[in-house]
């Protein structure tokens, strides 16, 4: 915590170093993530013409889970639904809908380089939905992917396992 007093004199280096202490602290990361949570609720908020993907990235304790819950409080115009990647998968086969006006959080995608083996065609279908899901019209929705740096790499980046099962993607 930056406990010191500057004067209306204060030297630059004085400065400088209140700069400093302010950088260093949790509170500066407070302020950035505050500010993405009032930009992601307004992107809910603005009306779509067919649902918007989005892939929030972040390593372990950084705060997903957390604003995801921020979202389910504050969209309050939209039915919130929240599920683990694997409940996607294993229970419904890789299938998912979503309604208009609806805002769906899908946590843990970096699972689905665990699943790849046993659940090759589930994963396939997810992708296969994700697709038709964003080709709707008239539909007011957003899906929220959550992942961290390696997930999301090692599934969606060039040779990682989207690339591998559908190689038709990346034309």
């Amino acid at each position: 915590m930056c406990e010191r007093f500057i004067s209306e004199t204060a030297s630059w280096s004085e400065l400088s170093e209140v700069y400093k202490c302010v950088l260093s602290t949790k509170y500066l990361d407070s302020v950035t993530f505050y500010e993405k949570e009032r930009e992601l609720l307004e992107l809910i908020r603005t009306k779509k013409s067919s649902p918007l993907f989005v892939v929030l990235i972040g390593d372990w304790g950084m705060g997903k889970t957390f604003l995801s819950r921020i979202i389910e409080e504050e969209a309050v115009d939209y039915k919130v639904r929240s599920v683990k990647i694997n409940e996607i998968i294993i229970d419904n086969h890789g299938y998912f809908t979503v309604d208009d006006k609806e805002v769906l959080i899908i946590d843990e995608v970096e699972n689905l380089e665990n699943l790849q083996y046993e659940y090759k065609k589930e994963i396939v279908n997810f992708f296969t939905t994700m697709k038709k899901i964003s080709e709707l019209k008239d539909v007011d929705a957003v899906v929220f992917l959550l992942a961290t740096p390696s997930g999301y790499t090692k599934i969606f980046s060039y040779g990682g396992l989207l690339h591998t099962l559908l190689p038709e993607t990346y034309i």
